[in-house]
């Protein structure tokens, strides 16, 4: 390793360090120092390059601990001048002062701001790092809030009003979660309304919106109307509580958005309101009819991704009727399909794909399957997935105009848009399902995700 020159190290370094999320995770031995005392020309190369220290988690059992403000401090120094992202975990117990102090000397330099918080305790936390304020360097905000069960009422203005001067905000993920013990009775949790324009927020800037908390129908539309540049939005399956006349609301056109996440039946309010021309990308149900009713809306003539998410269990030919998959067959620029595959539903699923295969033309099939061994893997191992994966992708090979070129097998479970498509490794082709697609090489390409380490 001598003989090795400091650029191919730093490359191999960055490498091994930029693996999952690339984070230093303060309060775990991270791969940095673990490498830095190996000799004194590593520990140089690694502490002397300042893009190897600018990503930073804390976690909340560390918020507290006496060695948490050191390590940060010496972590920022390291960092030099560059844009920093922060995670910070504040559910457990709180940041200890020294710590705060040293964060908060950072705040210009914040292009990324991730927090998970509770909501009684979050808003008077932020404004100690003395929000709201100018930061020209924040990009993106993400917060996660616990909701107790003592508290039923989610106000989302009190976490918008902190970044309300951040003027370079580019995206913004919102997400309310239950504790444990309110679960039950989480659709019983209230919110309120409240002026959209007024509250100063910079919408217009926004090209990522992610809505996972408690909305009125008209402060939503009021939302996505401002939000001029949207690219990517995401409609979780927490977000809406209706009762506005919304037929009586003037549409919101998104010209601007190419991808949308419909994760929530109740929303259909919002979306059909919403009028986006160019959408590529759509994840929704299997089932409940979304689709069909997205396309009386708008008939989603760019569309070329199509992910299927929550299939209900046990389910039923009813459940995959016309409503849903068939309304496939309208999408004249579909070319990828992505679902979940579990034994319960796969047989329908293929049953149904295969039957609509002739008026299909489809490149791709994207498989879903999480597992952290995917050797060991029902989809790999079952029988009965595994007869069906076959069959489905013989179905779309026998068809006389055949389009069928790739099949992924996707075994993640947290994706990273870094995450890199692989051919399978000789332990999968060794595989049951593998060893049958191996009847299709030279029709159809088999490749993988697998969970970084």
């Amino acid at each position: 390793m001598d003989k090795v020159p400091n650029d191919v190290l730093l490359e191999i370094f960055r490498a091994v360090f930029t693996v999952r999320n690339g984070r230093i995770v303060i309060g775990l031995k991270d791969r940095r120092w673990v490498l830095a005392a190996v000799c004194r020309r590593w520990r140089s190369l690694i502490f002397d390059t300042p893009t190897f220290w600018k990503s930073i988690q804390i976690l909340s059992v560390s918020c507290c601990k006496p060695s948490t403000g050191p390590a940060l401090e010496e972590i920022l120094l390291r960092s030099g001048n560059l844009p920093i992202t922060v995670h910070l975990g504040q559910r457990q117990c709180p940041l200890s002062a020294y710590a705060k102090t040293v964060l908060t000397a950072s705040v210009e330099r914040w292009s990324s701001f991730v927090i998970y918080g509770q909501d009684d305790q979050t808003e008077e936390f932020l404004g100690d790092f003395g929000f709201p304020r100018p930061l020209p360097r924040l990009q993106q905000v993400e917060i996660e809030i616990e909701v107790s069960c003592d508290n039923r009422t989610f106000d989302v203005v009190k976490y918008l009003r902190p970044f309300v001067r951040c003027a370079g905000l580019k995206k913004l993920s919102i997400r309310a979660v239950p504790e444990q013990t309110v679960l039950p009775s989480w659709y019983e949790l209230e919110c309120s309304s409240f002026n959209v324009a007024g509250l100063g927020f910079p919408w217009g800037r926004l090209v990522q919106l992610a809505l996972y908390a408690p909305m009125v129908t008209q402060n939503v539309l009021d939302v996505l109307r401002a939000c001029v540049r949207l690219e990517r939005l995401e409609l979780g399956w927490r977000l809406i509580e209706t009762g506005e006349d919304t037929y009586a609301i003037p549409p919101v056109s998104l010209p601007r958005l190419l991808t949308l996440d419909a994760l929530n039946l109740l929303s259909f309010s919002v979306l059909s309101n919403m009028r986006f021309p160019n959408l590529v990308d759509l994840c929704t149900f299997a089932h409940g009819g979304m689709l069909a009713s997205l396309l009386e809306i708008s008939p989603l003539l760019a569309l070329r991704t199509l992910r299927l998410r929550h299939l209900p269990l046990p389910i039923s030919e009813d459940d995959l009727g016309e409503s849903s998959f068939d309304a496939m067959t309208s999408l004249p620029s579909l070319k990828t399909i992505e679902f979940r595959s579990d034994v319960d539903s796969l047989p329908f699923i293929v049953n149904k794909l295969v039957s609509l295969a002739p008026k299909l033309h489809l490149k791709t099939i994207r498989l879903v399957h999480k597992s952290e061994a995917p050797m060991t893997s029902e989809l790999c191992q079952n029988a009965t997935m595994v007869d069906n994966v076959e069959a489905l992708v013989a179905g779309f090979l026998a068809v006389e105009k055949r389009t069928l070129k790739l099949v992924v097998l996707d075994f993640r479970k947290f994706k990273l848009s870094s995450d890199p498509l692989r051919r399978p490794t000789r332990a999968l082709r060794k595989t049951p399902l593998l060893r049958r697609l191996v009847a299709f090489k030279g029709q159809v390409t088999v490749a993988v995700f697998l969970q970084s380490k």
